[in-house]
Parts: C-alpha cells; structure tokens; sequence
C-alpha cells in the first residue's frame, strides 16, 4: 500500500511539472504570437499603449520562472523596442522645443535600455555563465565570447543594441564611452557567428555604432548595403540610420533628402510576407524621416 501511496505521489508530481511545462510553454508561444502582432500593426499608438501592460506581464512571467533564457529575450526586445520607438522619440521631440523637459525622458530612456540590457546580460549568463563578470573588461570578455555560439546571437544582439542606445541617451561625454569597446567586440562577434540575423539587424546596428563612435565610412557603406539585400529592401530603418548617423556628419545635405524622400516613398502598406513583418517599424521609420527632414535647416546650417 506504501509503495503504491509514494507511485501515486510520484505520478501526480510528475503531472504537475509537465502541466507547469506545458503552460510556461503556452505562454512563451502566446507572447511570441503577440510581439509578431506588433511588427505587423498599422497603428503605433496602438501597439503605445499596448506595450506597457505586455511588458510588466512578461517580467511577471519571468519572475516565476527566471532561468528560461527565451523568456529574457523576449523580455529584453520589448523593452529596447518600446523604448527607441516611442521614448526616446518623445525625447528627440522635447529637445526642439524645451530642454529641461527633455532630460527627464531621456532618463527614462536610458533606464529602459538597461534594464533590456539586464535582461539579456542573465539570459546569456544563464546559457554561458560568466557573462555578468565578464563585460567589466576586454580581456574577459574577449575570452568568454569563445564560449558563445549562433543561437545566442540575439540575445548577443539585444546586449549590445541596448547598451549603446543607453550611452546615446546618456547625452553627453560620459564615462560611460569607455564601454564602447565592449560593445564592439560583442557585436562583432554576433555578426561572426550569423550576419544574417533577422534579415540584416546587426549590419543596421554598425550603421548606428557610427553615431557613437567614428568609423570608417567604407564599412558604414557596406553594412548599409549588406542590411538592405538581407531584407530585400523591405526595411527602411537603415536608411534612416544612415541619414542620421553618416549623412549628418557628412554634412551632405542633398543625399540626407534624396534617401528620406526615398524611405517616404516606399510602399510599407504592400500586402507582401516580408513587408507585413516590417510594417510597424516602416511606419515608424518614415515618421522619423519626416522628422529629420522637418530638422535639416539646424543640422546642416553651416551649410
């Protein structure tokens, strides 16, 4: 009787874990389902509001269950999303018009992006451990990246992403510009182990990187183009990037115009697979080349 007591114990403990299984599975699928939902919605403001509610579900789940490194991703990129999006930009706005209004949402900005930093950083020390000790140098870093393989290059990725746009948000020379190398390296080898990952992303983000720090400009060209055939042109952000972070420093005002007209142009409403997925972030793409182009007086007044 014993023994069938502890077998009965034994079988509704192991119903339990898979039903806890099947569930955390179920949930990770959903908030996949939903993050696609996103990138194909034709309303920003809708997926605006929408966000906030999603992300502090997604670290409630993940509070529950804190070593499941997929759920870190996923939590980690909608943070960094939300964040460029539509603080950020609120941020880039306020600072036309007032300043001090503005620094608060650019801190708000930079929390966000570290906390999607965080979250991506656990999720790489969770499937590599020594991550967390290893980004305070280039020497530790440089050796447990040989640990890493493609499939942690998003979460590689959205380290990265999310640690240069907080230095950006920073606003000014900060300390913080000694941990660009760091970046770098990581980024770098993401781009090893899988240039193509979605559709081009890492190419766009050494586009960006030159905002940060200066590059060279005939690999700036070639991560333009590289991004653009990955996505078959069906991605306008790195048109924009490169408008923002090349062209203004160039101080080349007519190739800044002729590239916004062209991502104003394009059709981001195209009933096409690979224009559906990039659908939101085209829209937000063009948005933010009508604001640049609203900005080209200021940045190219010497000219």
């Amino acid at each position: 009787m014993k023994s069938k007591t502890s077998l009965l114990c034994a079988l509704l403990l192991f119903a339990g874990c898979a039903l806890e299984q099947y569930s955390l599975k179920a949930s990770v699928d959903m908030m996949v389902a939903a993050e696609q939902s996103s990138h194909e919605e034709q309303d920003p403001e809708l997926v605006q509001l929408a966000a906030p509610m999603g992300l502090k579900t997604a670290e409630t789940l993940l509070r529950s269950h804190p070593k499941h490194p997929m759920l870190h991703l996923l939590v980690a990129r909608g943070f960094v999303e939300y964040a460029y999006a539509f603080v950020q930009t609120e941020a880039e706005r306020l600072d036309e018009s007032n300043p001090a209004q503005a620094r608060p949402a650019w801190a708000r900005a930079k929390a966000l992006y570290l906390r999607a930093r965080d979250h991506a950083l656990d999720g790489l020390e969770l499937r590599h451990p020594g991550a967390l000790a290893a980004v305070r140098s280039p020497d530790a870093l440089r050796a447990w990246l040989k640990t890493v393989r493609s499939k942690d290059v998003p979460l590689l990725y959205f380290t990265g992403l999310s640690w240069g746009l907080a230095i950006l948000a920073e606003r000014s020379a900060s300390p913080a510009l000694g941990e660009l190398p760091l970046i770098e390296e990581m980024m770098e080898t993401a781009l090893c182990l899988d240039e193509t990952y979605d559709r081009g992303r890492l190419h766009e983000f050494f586009i960006f990187y030159s905002s940060l720090q200066m590059g060279n400009e005939q690999e700036t060209n070639a991560h333009l183009a590289r991004a653009m055939a990955l996505s078959h042109g069906q991605r306008l952000s790195p048109l924009v990037s490169y408008a923002d972070s090349v062209l203004s420093k160039q101080q080349n005002p007519q190739e800044f115009e002729r590239l916004l007209q062209k991502v104003l142009a394009a059709p981001i409403h195209d009933k096409a697979p690979g224009w559906r997925q990039e659908r939101l972030a085209n829209i937000l793409a063009q948005r933010r080349a009508r604001w640049l182009l609203s900005q080209k007086e200021k940045r190219f007044a010497e000219n």
